[in-house]
């Protein structure tokens, strides 16, 4: 991995201080309770291209000079909980940082070396080997001008992950024209290699302060390092954050080092270069948290309809066309929508009908301070508390005024529907079907039978009870034949 022109770079990975404090917030993320999608099963075409190219990759940092071994500096790093690590089998190759709930943003040459691999997770935490998160990924993407080699530029992509995070870790891209930034400090972090005469790498999060030294005319990159903070294999994909007015954002992607892991001169992607025109339209069309969640990610999406004035987005607004989830108005017993929207704090669903939700709160067995309607009953995993004996108003069927009334927030002909599509296997429970009345498809009531049998179906079940009989006298006249 050590050259000497840029035609010649090849990946690095970098090594500063590294930092896991906010790993304790998303663990208790009720995402992380909610447990993992399994895994997809192992092809083993897939695992033999995967330990040829480990064994391949580790050739290459063996040809690594070991001219110094004390250049490679940086701190453990407890912080920084939007710089993961992505692994395979328990050893990160490359870093990234989480950009949007969803998405990781890391090189494309990282890109490249998932290679579809089943095996490849995120890493959220300090230690690899310690207490963290791990999230598959879904879909990838390297920029569509990226060639393969580092002197082509454009080594930047994105990773979709299985599901989202904590909407707050996200971290957001810089816009700032990083020619204006010589001297300016940045800091990178990283899981690489952390000594450069025995390669070694403990899946440690480092990281370290540095200074912008270079922006290379008509280049998408810019030059960041000292003898105290160099840059190495595993490192690559990871930040070099910038912060202005108080607020961080992620800079540089990391690319290359011009010497192995000696050399100071280490080279990150732009990102005001592709943030507008690459990176925020692919994390609008894919993250599913940029959609109507009940979470504002103000992070990462362009448009997310939560952090209109009605969605979550810390403030009440009143004359909403569904109840403002900011506004804690609703009482023991009420319908609610999210914790915040009770007094009590806790919004619990109907289980025979998990679309309604109403606001509970903790009780003694036995107790009497529950609701009219409702008894102090043991329900996991919340425990003992208010729940209600017969369902609540506002469930499939029950009768409306305004949207408001129903567990849906959808009152049709004063009745309470939600909305059912077929194609999806959004059914609609037993006696309702999926029907427009001319408002969309919603679950509507069957029409109840009169009480008399219609001539088609008496003569359904005379012809089927037919059926039965002349099967049994068949088989009995068999049985005396014999």
């Amino acid at each position: 991995m050590s050259v000497g022109r840029l035609s010649e770079r090849r990946p690095l990975r970098i090594r500063s201080r590294v930092s896991a404090s906010g790993i304790r917030g998303l663990l208790a993320s009720p995402i992380w309770r909610a447990g993992v999608i399994a895994r997809a099963v192992r092809r083993f075409l897939t695992l033999a291209i995967v330990s040829l190219s480990a064994l391949a990759c580790r050739g290459a940092e063996l040809d690594i000079a070991t001219e110094r071994a004390n250049l490679i500096f940086g701190d453990v790093d407890e912080g920084h909980p939007a710089a993961v690590a992505l692994s395979r089998f328990g050893r990160p190759f490359c870093t990234g940082t989480l950009v949007s709930p969803s998405v990781v943003l890391t090189a494309a040459h990282c890109v490249d070396m998932l290679a579809g691999d089943p095996d490849v997770t995120i890493f959220f935490g300090t230690d690899i080997q310690g207490e963290g998160v791990r999230i598959g990924v879904r879909e990838t993407i390297a920029h569509p001008e990226w060639t393969g080699n580092l002197s082509g530029g454009n080594d930047i992509g994105m990773l979709l992950m299985d599901f989202p995070v904590d909407p707050e870790l996200a971290i957001p891209l810089s816009l700032f024209d990083m020619t204006l930034e010589l001297g300016t400090e940045v800091e990178r972090v990283g899981f690489g290699i952390y000594d450069a005469a025995t390669m070694s790498i403990d899946g440690k999060k480092r990281t370290g302060l540095t200074t912008v030294t270079q922006v290379p005319s008509g280049a998408d990159t810019f030059i960041a390092g000292d003898p105290d903070l160099i840059t190495c294999s595993g490192d690559s994909g990871g930040p070099a954050f910038i912060e202005k007015e108080g607020v961080v954002y992620v800079a540089g992607v990391h690319s290359f080092g011009l010497e192995g892991c000696t050399s100071p001169r280490n080279g990150d992607t732009r990102v005001e270069l592709f943030a507008e025109d690459f990176v925020l339209p692919w994390i609008q069309e894919k993250d599913a948290a940029c959609g109507a969640d009940l979470q504002c990610a103000r992070v990462g999406c362009i448009d997310d309809p939560d952090c209109e004035p009605c969605g979550p987005d810390g403030t009440c607004t009143e004359g909403c066309a569904l109840p403002d989830v900011d506004c804690q108005d609703r009482n023991l017993g009420d319908l609610c929508r999210a914790d915040q929207h009770c007094t009590t704090g806790k919004c619990v669903v109907w289980r025979p009908e998990p679309k309604t939700s109403f606001c509970t709160e903790e009780c003694v067995l036995g107790g009497d301070t529950c609701a009219a309607g409702m008894s102090c009953q043991t329900i996991q995993p919340f425990g003992d508390i208010c729940y209600y004996d017969d369902p609540p108003s506002g469930v499939l069927g029950g009768e409306c005024e305004e949207n408001y009334d129903c567990g849906s927030s959808v009152c049709e002909d004063g009745v309470c529907v939600y909305a059912c599509d077929l194609s999806n296997g959004q059914n609609c429970p037993e006696d309702f079907e999926c029907s427009d009345n001319g408002g969309g498809y919603y679950c509507h009531a069957l029409p109840k039978e009169s009480g008399g049998c219609s001539a088609s179906s008496a003569g359904s079940s005379y012809m089927g009870f037919g059926a039965v009989f002349l099967a049994l006298l068949l088989a009995t006249r068999r049985r005396q034949s014999a």
